[in-house]
């Protein structure tokens, strides 16, 4: 239920604009200080997390939900995606094909073909072709650049990707962000 909620909540936000200069604007200044994050700085995993965490409050207000019965996302409070990818616990990535609610990973490698240690994110919205291509929602990206993805964009756009990635971003994988840890009992 709350993958679908989260495709919701992000489906939203599609054509939200940065204003009045990079990383910046009255709501993109909302998703990065609500998330914890240094205004004017990418915003691609504050607009996933600020997603995830108005379903966990709808949900618990919806359902009037008491404090044990609450299970909110585990997404990592940081805003590096290399960092959320790393910080996630291996039972809540999955690698083979996209889910929709689930969140896209991708690492960034420059024309050298090294990893530069930045990411890209996106909440994936649905799924095309057996899985050989999806739809995903994405903050801070843009038109694409020379058939690449744009992780440094202008706002919040809805876009169809191919799980092999693109010239300069690969998919590390995907987030179950309400994940449960299997027992191993």
């Amino acid at each position: 239920m709350k993958h679908d909620w989260l495709i919701h909540e992000a489906r939203k936000w599609v054509g939200t604009m940065e204003s009045g200069g990079d990383n910046r604007g009255p709501i993109v200044d909302h998703f990065i200080s609500q998330t914890g994050g240094t205004l004017g700085s990418a915003w691609c995993l504050s607009f996933v997390r600020f997603c995830a965490d108005r379903v966990d409050a709808d949900c618990d207000l919806i359902y009037a939900l008491s404090e044990s019965e609450r299970t909110h996302n585990h997404l990592a409070k940081t805003q590096s995606v290399m960092q959320l990818w790393i910080k996630t616990p291996t039972w809540a990535r999955w690698s083979l094909k996209p889910i929709p609610g689930f969140i896209t990973i991708w690492e960034h490698f420059s024309e050298a073909g090294l990893a530069t240690g930045l990411g890209h994110c996106g909440v994936v919205s649905e799924v095309i072709d057996s899985g050989r291509w999806f739809k995903n929602i994405e903050g801070n990206t843009g038109p694409e650049r020379g058939g690449d993805i744009n992780r440094q964009g202008d706002g919040v756009y809805e876009k169809t990707r191919s799980v092999q990635g693109s010239p300069r971003f690969r998919i590390l994988g995907w987030i179950d962000p309400w994940a449960t840890k299997p027992d191993n009992s």
